[in-house]
């Protein structure tokens, strides 16, 4: 047995030999070696020398790409804040505050609403306490009708042991007393009332600032004339007080529109006066040139030695003769009329 081993494994590796040397491997799955051919070869070893091209190894047209797009990324604007911030100034306590509401993806900055309710603090104890909501938004919604203009507050939240009413707006954090920058108390009222409802609403036409309340069911709108440190004096209807408004309104408007179309008197021109009047023609001078010529005329044609007295008695009745037949008229012509006015 064990020979035939030995034989059996001779006659393999003649065999082996025979056929072509030793048996093929397997051939290895996977990226060729760099070196498994010259191509490849000298491919990688120019990968490895080549440089990081910049901008001024790039093309001319590349060159000339990229300064474009540079310019147009210089020149391109903004793009507008879409919730843009609030100005925000209490009165009595001095605070000055600029607060964005909303960033720019429009979603709530809880830290402002709380600088809101520090702001809208009763300035007689210092306490503060969360303002409606409603209020606030209300608010910002002014601020983005007047841009750019500051929202003064004289009264916010007030402590139920300093207000006049123990059930008023602001004592629930639901009401304020505002003023506009640069606007005027009767502009921002009407904005109130077009704009916010169900609300409350007071004007005080000699007071320095509009009430404005945020409520639940009915709106409400009052006229207080009183000033200040007298006695509320409401007005019975306030809505008479908008009428005699907008009728004062009305007749000062058409009153502008009657002065500016008034008629003017006419101005005599230069050329009007550079002209003279026309002198009207004279009847009598001119019938004492036709008298003249007639009478002339007559004493040459007569020759009978008659004085110009004679001459001048027969001078009406020949012009009457001259008036009714033409032939006479041609022996003796009429001057000009420019003479006769001579």
């Amino acid at each position: 047995m064990r020979s035939r081993r030995l034989l059996t494994g001779l006659l393999a590796v003649v065999l082996s030999f025979i056929t072509g040397g030793a048996t093929a491997q397997p051939k290895r799955k996977g990226k060729k070696s760099p070196a498994s051919t010259p191509a490849l070869a000298t491919r990688a070893k120019t990968r490895g020398q080549q440089k990081v091209r910049t901008e001024e190894d790039q093309p001319a047209t590349q060159q000339a790409r990229l300064r474009r797009a540079k310019r147009k990324s210089a020149r391109a604007k903004p793009e507008p804040d879409s919730y843009p911030p609030m100005k925000l100034e209490a009165v009595n306590g001095g605070e000055r505050a600029t607060l964005r509401l909303y960033d720019r993806r429009g979603r709530t900055v809880k830290p402002t609403v709380r600088k809101i309710w520090a702001l809208m603090k009763c300035h007689l104890t210092g306490k503060q306490r969360p303002i409606h909501w409603r209020l606030i938004r209300s608010m910002y919604r002014i601020s983005r009708r007047y841009p750019g203009k500051t929202i003064y507050i004289y009264s916010g939240f007030r402590a139920r042991r300093v207000a006049s009413l123990p059930n008023s707006n602001h004592v629930k954090g639901r009401a304020l007393d505002l003023r506009v920058e640069g606007v005027s108390n009767k502009a921002l009222r009407d904005f109130l009332m077009a704009t916010f409802r169900p609300s409350g609403i007071g004007y005080y036409p000699n007071g320095p600032f509009v009430h404005f309340d945020v409520r639940e069911k009915q709106s409400a709108f009052w006229v207080d004339t009183s000033g200040k440190g007298e006695a509320a004096e409401y007005a019975a209807n306030p809505y008479d007080v908008l009428r005699a408004e907008r009728e004062a309104r009305k007749a000062k408007a058409e009153a502008r529109t009657a002065k500016t179309a008034r008629p003017r008197r006419p101005s005599l021109s230069r050329t009007d006066d550079a002209q003279p009047a026309s002198r009207p023609t004279d009847p009598p001078a001119k019938k004492a040139a036709e008298e003249k010529a007639i009478k002339a005329t007559s004493s040459k044609g007569a020759g009978d030695g008659q004085s110009e007295s004679e001459g001048a008695k027969d001078g009406p009745d020949r012009v009457s003769n001259t008036e009714e037949e033409g032939p006479t008229a041609e022996a003796a012509p009429r001057p000009k009329d420019d003479g006769a006015a001579q």
